[in-house]
């Protein structure tokens, strides 16, 4: 297979087979990589369970594996949304002829109501199984456009720092620059505009602050070249 939409017919039926069986409280998605990360969705069932449709953006997890960071399937991990459920998830990764990773099919399973069932059960019988680990990971972010996911980005990093970006000094805003690359920020399309706007730079500055931090930041050498920030 050398590309998804080539064989997207047969994925279609996949995705609407796992929803069929699983019902509509498990997402089924089908990612396309070639159409850039911004409108990598190209086929979703039950969408309401995350609020995405088709021509959505993948998650935080997704930019993580553009980054180059290991891409092995990854099946059964617990997230959890911003609006407090819980997910029950298993991500396939769908590679061309040559290895590379061209889209990815994601099932996303809610589980909260099953979740406060176990506690209400385990609350009546007097047993505490506790609840589901979440994945070492961290969240999974869920969001209806690649802004929103940028704006959760900068929030984690005000919380990291605690201060807001007007205080920040010149090596405050190089270490910032340094999270938003290590996150895979600058692989969305003009996410420059909106960190240069939120660190009160130029585009020349933000240019600047990034081959700084990419000059203290170590990449193997097999990592992706990352772009330059539009």
């Amino acid at each position: 297979m050398n590309s998804v939409m080539e064989e997207f017919a047969n994925l279609s039926k996949i995705i609407e087979m796992i929803a069929a069986q699983m019902g509509s409280d498990c997402e089924v998605v089908l990612h396309d990589i070639s159409r850039g990360f911004e409108n990598s969705i190209v086929k979703i069932c039950n969408g309401h369970v995350t609020n995405r449709k088709e021509g959505g953006c993948g998650t935080n997890f997704g930019l993580e594996k553009l980054m180059g960071s290991p891409s092995e399937d990854q099946y059964s991990y617990i997230s959890q949304m911003q609006n407090g459920h819980l997910l029950k998830s298993s991500t396939m990764y769908l590679r061309d002829d040559q290895g590379e990773i061209i889209g990815a099919i994601c099932i996303n399973l809610d589980i909260t109501e099953f979740v406060a069932a176990i506690h209400t059960i385990n609350k009546f019988a007097g047993f505490n199984y506790g609840s589901p680990q979440k994945d070492t990971q961290g969240d999974e972010i869920f969001v209806n456009n690649v802004g929103e996911l940028i704006n959760h980005f900068i929030n984690e990093w005000q919380g990291i720092l605690g201060k807001p970006a007007a205080t920040m000094t010149r090596d405050e805003k190089i270490r910032a620059v340094e999270f938003f690359d290590s996150k895979g920020v600058f692989l969305i399309t003009r996410a420059g505009d909106r960190i240069s706007e939120f660190l009160h730079v130029s585009k020349f500055t933000l240019y600047q602050y990034l081959e700084a931090a990419r000059k203290n930041c170590e990449r193997p050498a097999d990592a992706p070249k990352i772009p330059i920030p539009d």
